[in-house]
């Protein structure tokens, strides 16, 4: 249940690939050929009516976040949107930043510009 109401929040937050086109300065169409699972440049996950929805925590301004691509070619497909967000946005104790003095989210810790290998080692195992 509680897992089913993370999901229809998580669908509310996310964005429509009009938005994301619009976001990117990039057409519909592109959008769609970027959520390719054989090379994918943006995170998508279906939801009612099989709509593809983009969670926010892949766009930083009017951009995805650094090593995307890299990320979701390490992502499992079967990994639950609900936990590829909490995994993106939740700080994370083996992402320390020295230049920071804090932990860091893996979304904050490629925004800051760090290399993208600690993030891909943890993903491998969600």
């Amino acid at each position: 249940m509680r897992l089913q109401l993370e999901f229809r929040q998580l669908q509310r937050d996310s964005l429509y690939a009009s938005a994301v086109a619009e976001l990117l300065g990039i057409s519909a169409a592109r959008v769609r050929q970027l959520t390719n699972p054989g090379n994918p440049g943006l995170y998508s996950f279906k939801g009612a009516r099989r709509k593809a929805w983009f969670p926010r925590w892949q766009f930083v301004e009017s951009s995805v976040i650094p090593n995307l691509r890299l990320v979701l070619q390490t992502l499992s497909p079967q990994a639950h949107p609900v936990t590829v967000q909490q995994f993106m946005t939740q700080v994370n104790n083996d992402l320390w930043s020295s230049e920071l003095e804090e932990n860091l989210s893996p979304r904050d810790w490629l925004i800051a510009g760090y290399p993208a290998e600690p993030v891909l080692s943890l993903i491998r195992d969600i």
